[in-house]
């Protein structure tokens, strides 16, 4: 076996030159060196690289009878321009490996070949504006912190399509200013994985997690979600994130810093969510545990689903045109709460489940929609309800209903009724503010229902206040202001 061994030598080849020795391809060749300069390599075993500076092979690698391995060692950067078709698949240990040519289809040539590459942890691949489709295993911050996989390029952006395994904790960077670092391949492994990017995005159009779940995901930067993402513990978005498709975040607490651009597709989250941007363009919109709501949600189309507990930390507004919006827990904090389903009649529909303000009372709770269901309800300030439906379409019985207690929080709560719609009140309530019917009919279905007799009732003109139960109610020494006919 001849083997060739290139001490601080630089080579210069202007033709495709293939070292043999008489019919044979050379089986390993090694290369320690400051700055190495190579065009066409062709060879069997492994063509090994250990460069201090930065080097280049311009022409193409190719296998030998048998497959070629590359493996890349030393600090410096070695650039591959050539139309590469080398199978071995290609290990960089240490330094950065540029690619200098995109990848053709599904690797039939390209800067690595055809074959994996594995980047070992202080090491890196630089994307360098090109397409790269071969399979990537990843591990570590990358080489002086550049991250293991990154795009260097200032303004054009660059795509790893093949499929990424993590070997390990890892760093993906986008350096560029304005273009898109694009992985579209999907990425498994029980590993932690941060993403950092200056002002391009980075583009995760690949299932992440779905064979095997990261252990975490992090984002600094915008992100272009178009597939699911599972981990096994949290995710965190902290730049603006944009949907491409309808996508499921699967997670133990994913958190949004900035602003979701639903893009016209569903968003949902499968474990807690902490919401801290607001949600915009969602065709709908579910968490299945528990929110830390701190932003407005819209969705266009569909409904909004809060299946466990939600804590108010902020003053948010709940949009949903046509959809039901579905609390099916608690909802606390001592913040106020605005829900609106703006759509015709019969378009959506507001239900607590659980009681609101019941461990947090809220500081003010203001509900627009077609048909309202809830609990009890404890707040200071004003519960305003505006309901649509005189009647349920379906059951035949009254449209919308507060059938728990309705209480003061910190301080005096009043009750206003407003829209053509029918509201009816069933709770012993005990709320001490002023009760105003603006429009359309409030239903009084306990001798309580209208709280207690501090501030009264005013009934405005075209408005009805019902006392309606079986056996008759009572109100006592209620004041009632009335107008109108």
């Amino acid at each position: 076996m001849l083997k060739l061994y290139l001490q601080n030598l630089k080579l210069q080849q202007s033709t495709n030159t293939h070292i043999k020795k008489k019919k044979s391809v050379v089986q390993l060749i090694r290369s320690t060196t400051n700055t190495l300069t190579a065009a066409a390599i062709k060879s069997t075993g492994t063509l090994s690289v250990n460069n201090a500076l930065a080097s280049s092979i311009t022409g193409i690698i190719s296998d030998g009878s048998t497959a070629l391995a590359v493996t890349k060692s030393g600090v410096g950067t070695l650039t591959l321009s050539g139309a590469n078709t080398y199978t071995g698949g290609t290990t960089i240990s240490n330094g950065v490996a540029q690619a200098g040519i995109s990848s053709t289809g599904s690797v039939t040539n390209g800067a690595f070949g055809t074959g994996s590459v594995t980047v070992s942890s202080g090491a890196a691949i630089d994307l360098n504006t090109y397409t790269v489709a071969n399979a990537l295993t990843l591990s570590g911050t990358g080489y002086s912190s550049s991250g293991a996989l990154y795009n260097s390029h200032a303004t054009t952006g660059a795509t790893a399509s093949g499929n990424i395994t993590l070997a390990g904790a890892t760093t993906i960077k986008n350096n560029t200013g304005s273009g898109t670092l694009t992985l579209s391949g999907t990425i498994n492994g029980a590993q932690a994985l941060t993403i950092t990017n200056s002002t391009g995005p980075v583009a995760l159009n690949g299932n992440v997690g779905a064979s095997t779940a990261l252990t975490s995901l992090s984002v600094s930067g915008a992100s272009i979600l178009g597939a699911n993402v599972t981990t096994s513990s949290t995710q965190t978005y902290t730049g603006a994130v944009t949907l491409t498709a309808n996508t499921t975040l699967a997670g133990s607490t994913v958190t949004n810093s900035s602003t979701v651009d639903g893009g016209g597709f569903s968003l949902t989250e499968t474990g807690n969510s902490s919401i801290g941007g607001a949600i915009s363009n969602a065709t709908s919109f579910s968490v299945s545990g528990t929110t830390s709501l701190g932003a407005d949600v819209t969705t266009t189309t569909g409904g909004q689903t809060y299946s466990g507990a939600v804590t108010l930390t902020t003053s948010p507004t709940l949009t949903s045109p046509t959809g039901t919006i579905l609390f099916s827990s608690t909802v606390d904090g001592a913040y106020a709460l605005t829900v609106t389903n703006s759509g015709g009649s019969n378009a959506g529909d507001v239900t607590f489940t659980g009681a609101v303000g019941g461990g947090t009372a809220l500081t003010g709770l203001t509900i627009t929609t077609d048909v309202l269901t809830a609990a009890a309800i404890r707040s200071s300030g004003t519960l305003s309800a505006t309901t649509k439906s005189l009647v349920d379409p379906k059951a035949g019985t009254p449209a919308s209903s507060i059938t728990g207690i309705i209480s003061d929080g910190g301080s005096a709560l009043a009750v206003t009724k407003a829209g053509i719609g029918e509201l009816t009140l069933s709770g012993a309530n005990t709320y001490t503010g002023l009760t105003t019917i603006s429009a359309g009919r409030l239903r009084a279905a306990n001798d309580t229902a209208l709280g207690t007799t501090a501030s009264g009732t005013t009934v405005a003109s075209g408005a009805q206040l019902e006392l309606y139960h079986a056996t008759g109610i009572t109100i006592g020494a209620e004041a009632l202001t009335l107008n109108g006919t």
